[in-house]
């Protein structure tokens, strides 16, 4: 398992003690498993997980629609 190639990287940030990572986890992958992954590598500080919000879930299924629609054609 690695970070880059099992996980979306959103955003990483250098703090001035640490590092900061947004990641997004791909379907059928559990905040435990990201967690197993960067404890092999490093110290977790912490661990916040972020929902999308309506806004976001919506541009995404949009999105989606999209793509299917210019598949079919």
């Amino acid at each position: 398992d690695d970070l880059q190639n099992d996980f979306e990287v959103i955003q990483r940030q250098t703090l001035p003690h640490s590092i900061r990572y947004d990641i997004r986890l791909p379907e059928g992958k559990r905040a435990n498993d990201l967690l197993n992954v960067c404890m092999r590598h490093s110290n977790i500080l912490s661990f916040h997980e972020t929902l999308p919000s309506m806004n976001e879930i919506f541009i995404e299924q949009v999105e989606h629609f999209n793509q299917q629609r210019h598949e079919k054609e």
